[in-house]
């Protein structure tokens, strides 16, 4: 998926593989879990919660990013 946005909410579960590689939006709330993977860009603020093996791969670095990780959810940058 390529464009932009001002504001993004995003939930995936269940080894779902969610490209947004050449999406880029200012704020972003993303809820993933259960082996699922998600791949964006964020200019300001990414919030969410990543658990259970899933994991957000950002391709740049966010002014601010408040993401609760639990069970090996992890944020790559």
């Amino acid at each position: 998926m390529a464009g932009s946005a001002t504001n993004l909410d995003l939930n995936t579960n269940s080894s779902a593989s969610v490209d947004m590689a050449a999406f880029t939006t200012t704020n972003a709330e993303v809820n993933a879990s259960t082996s699922a993977g998600v791949t964006l860009s964020v200019k300001d603020n990414l919030h969410g919660k990543v658990s259970t093996s899933a994991k957000i791969s950002l391709k740049n670095q966010p002014r601010n990013v408040q993401v609760d990780k639990s069970t090996s959810g992890r944020v790559v940058m």
